[in-house]
């Protein structure tokens, strides 16, 4: 089995931003109940924010589950979408995520990246 460390590299930061995420939303779901009883406005906007962190964290766990089996074809555009996700995240104050979306994207757009996905056959 070959080592790709770029493509491992990225796998560990979804993980990292998963687990995050899957925080950052527990936190918003609670508080959105604490909103709700309060006022409905904040309710709303805090479900909003629940949603972010939620599609953040599938989308996370989706992409380190892909690229820790190196079987499917798409996932490149998978991870793209996981990245805009995190990146999108700052609305939920996870600023940790956001880094590493970026961080992501930016591996994306390295020759040698894009290579081990070729070789790996999940591009």
């Amino acid at each position: 089995m070959q080592v790709y460390k770029n493509l491992g590299m990225i796998k560990i930061l979804f993980l990292v931003s998963g687990i995050l995420n899957l925080l950052t939303a527990i936190t918003w779901l609670m508080l959105t109940f604490v909103g709700t009883i309060t006022t409905i406005i904040l309710g709303c906007g805090g479900f909003i924010l629940v949603l972010i962190s939620a599609a953040a964290c599938i989308f996370d766990f989706i992409c380190y589950n892909r690229l820790n089996r190196l079987y499917k074809t798409g996932t490149l555009r998978t991870i793209q979408i996981a990245a805009v996700l995190d990146i999108l995240a700052i609305f939920t104050l996870n600023i940790t995520s956001v880094i590493f979306g970026i961080i992501i994207l930016v591996k994306l757009s390295n020759p040698e990246v894009k290579q081990e996905l070729i070789q790996s056959g999940i591009s």
